[in-house]
């Protein structure tokens, strides 16, 4: 569910619902059961009881600053657990983890260029120099053209958050050296950088508002199998890492 067309929203609770009551008094009804994630601005005011249902079923909530950005998270912290998490916390206490993780970002963000690459169409290749202008940028600067709505990164963070809590991981770790791991983000980057990458100029010629949240959200669901390869990618790495560790 998306609350950014500005408007100003108080969110409470109703039995299995919650109540959205917009800035003309108008009342929605939505039922909890069909709320997977929620993303909202900041002229949205939430009742307590309303979050705390939220979090019990498990629905993460986003919020969006006045630029469009991810402003952070809400998230049930008993969903944070299993394997995976478990891997993460031993491989942050790593002495060369910060190092190892970078290598590990710039290895997803060739795998990002090079499936744009090898998906642009049958008979058709990226010109050597332009991929290997966006290898430079992106690969090793970490800087990608902006060609969708400045939203869709706090989109694909919301996306990310969603999928991360699915699996047990939590959005940020803290190394040994006091220096953070941000889970979230560089997943989402990576997300957001294949959004970019695919559909190029046509995102740009999609307008603002609900029609560039439709594109996204088509888009999102088709290509939800590119977060399961980073995170699976993620695993990888960590059984590689800390194999060679112990």
């Amino acid at each position: 569910m998306y609350l950014l067309d500005g408007e100003s929203r108080e969110i409470g609770v109703r039995g299995e619902s919650l109540r959205i009551v917009g800035s003309h008094r108008a009342v929605r009804v939505l039922p909890l059961r069909r709320v997977q994630r929620i993303v909202c601005g900041d002229k949205t005011r939430w009742d307590g009881g309303a979050l705390c249902a939220c979090l019990a079923r498990g629905i993460p909530v986003t919020w969006v600053d006045s630029r469009g950005a991810a402003a952070g998270n809400a998230f049930p912290s008993q969903m944070v657990t299993g394997p995976i998490h478990d891997a993460l916390l031993l491989y942050v206490q790593l002495p060369s983890w910060r190092r190892r993780y970078r290598n590990w970002l710039r290895s997803r963000r060739m795998n990002v260029l090079a499936h744009w690459a090898g998906s642009i169409g049958p008979g058709l290749r990226v010109p050597v120099r332009l991929f290997n202008d966006l290898k430079r940028q992106f690969v090793y600067q970490g800087r990608l053209a902006d060609h969708f709505v400045p939203e869709a990164r706090a989109w694909c963070a919301s996306v990310t958050v969603q999928r991360l809590l699915a699996e047990g991981v939590d959005i940020q770790y803290w190394g040994f050296d006091g220096t953070s791991m941000d889970l979230a983000d560089d997943i989402a980057g990576l997300f957001w950088a294949d959004l970019n990458l695919h559909c190029g100029t046509l995102a740009e010629q999609v307008e603002t508002g609900a029609a560039s949240l439709l594109f996204f959200e088509n888009w999102a669901q088709r290509n939800q199998n590119r977060l399961l390869q980073h995170l699976g990618d993620l695993k990888r790495h960590l059984r590689t890492e800390l194999g060679s560790w112990h």
